[in-house]
């Protein structure tokens, strides 16, 4: 899911197999059947976004405006899920094999990172991942993996800056920044969406089941409106599927 100008949403519909433009009044604008089931997405300049299709090994390129038309197709050596931006470069995280990628747009590798300094793996299941662009400090990758309960820091050359890990934190999945040293994360089996401090290390619940938070996997941040937008899912329970929840935090 990705917040785009003029109060309109981006979604990635796995089951669909579909990428859909929504606006915040709950319409739909428009549609774009893919050629598998879309994880990720992140925008790029020029009004283009990249999505990942993570079971045909594949990274499709598609027009934001009007009815969302297909552009190019890169392959990848493995199933992409996670995916963001920066410098004309895609960071993608995979499953299989496991890994962190830095591409260019061509989809040619420029580096990868799989293993720490001692030959431990540093990933096992990192779904996704979010770039930030903050004010002082070199951009930086924020990796969520859910296997090990861990949000990993890397540099943009891939380097380990960081690690966080948290008694609350038992799932995380989705995630987004809301504004330097804050990020916020989808947390699946405690059902919140917690608030991330990467300068303290600090983990908070913002929102949580008696919100009607359940399950939840992805969620997108307006600043200008202090909106927050969440996805949720649950096998067997399509009343949370089909719902883009908002919240407002003033």
């Amino acid at each position: 899911m990705a917040l785009l100008p003029v109060d309109r949403l981006l979604l990635s519909d796995c089951y669909n197999r579909s990428l859909k433009l929504v606006d915040t009044a709950n319409k739909l604008v428009s549609q774009v059947k893919l050629p598998g089931g879309p994880w990720d997405l992140c925008l790029l300049p020029g009004d283009r976004a990249a999505v990942t299709l993570p079971w045909e090994k594949k990274i499709q390129f598609v027009f934001t405006q009007g009815n969302v038309p297909l552009q190019d197709v890169v392959k990848v050596d493995g199933e992409c899920r996670g995916i963001d931006f920066c410098d004309d470069n895609l960071i993608v995280s995979f499953t299989n094999p496991v890994k962190v990628v830095l591409m260019d747009m061509k989809g040619k590798v420029k580096k990868s990172v799989d293993n720490d300094s001692i030959g431990k793996p540093l990933f096992l299941k990192p779904w996704y991942l979010t770039v930030t662009r903050e004010s002082q400090t070199p951009p930086a990758i924020y990796v969520s993996d859910w296997d090990t309960n861990t949000i990993t820091k890397l540099s943009i050359s891939l380097e380990v800056l960081q690690s966080y890990q948290d008694p609350i934190m038992k799932s995380p999945q989705g995630l987004t920044a809301i504004g330097d040293n804050q990020l916020l994360l989808c947390d699946r089996d405690s059902n919140n969406i917690l608030l991330l401090d990467t300068l303290t290390g600090k983990i908070t619940q913002l929102l949580g089941k008696e919100e009607g938070i359940e399950k939840p996997y992805c969620v997108a941040y307006c600043s200008q409106k202090k909106m927050i937008f969440v996805t949720c899912s649950l096998l067997y329970r399509p009343e949370l599927k089909n719902f883009v929840k908002v919240f407002n935090l003033v």
